[in-house]
């Protein structure tokens, strides 16, 4: 299965309120302010979140990776079903500037779950060993079990 390698900054978006969004919700769309080639995967594939000046600690499911846009906040119905409440009461008062943050992918996710693994034991795909967190996405290769 294809995997990408990504961080989290946990002072813009609280994993917690996200794995509780999918406990009633069966998608999450998470915004990442970097391109991502999303074209070249075949879906589902894995989303591996290192946590800024940690580790990865979660590991995702990824059903597809989309364009972002504001309606994802702003579309009464959609806004409901893809964001948690908290997120969409940040970006109502634009906490943090947030609505002039360059987004430009939504992670459409089905589930997380707590993953800790140290992010510099990751393969690349295309060959070597993850030497820095990532400050975008690293395409990877899962684990071996």
């Amino acid at each position: 299965m294809d995997a990408i390698l990504f961080s989290v900054n946990p002072r813009m978006a609280n994993v917690d309120d996200a794995i509780l969004h999918l406990d009633k919700h069966d998608e999450l769309y998470w915004e990442v302010g970097f391109p991502i080639k999303h074209d070249k995967f075949i879906y589902p594939i894995l989303g591996y979140m290192h946590l800024c000046g940690k580790q990865v600690e979660y590991i995702a499911k990824i059903k597809k990776i989309i364009p972002f846009s504001p309606r994802h906040y702003e579309d009464k119905k959609l806004s409901k079903m893809v964001k948690p409440d908290i997120w969409l009461r940040g970006w109502k008062e634009n906490l943090d500037k947030c609505r002039q943050h360059p987004w430009k992918h939504a992670i459409v996710m089905t589930q997380i779950d707590s993953f800790s693994y140290n992010t510099y034991r990751f393969e690349k795909y295309e060959g070597g060993f993850v030497r820095r967190p990532p400050q975008n996405y690293i395409r990877i290769l899962s684990p071996k079990a």
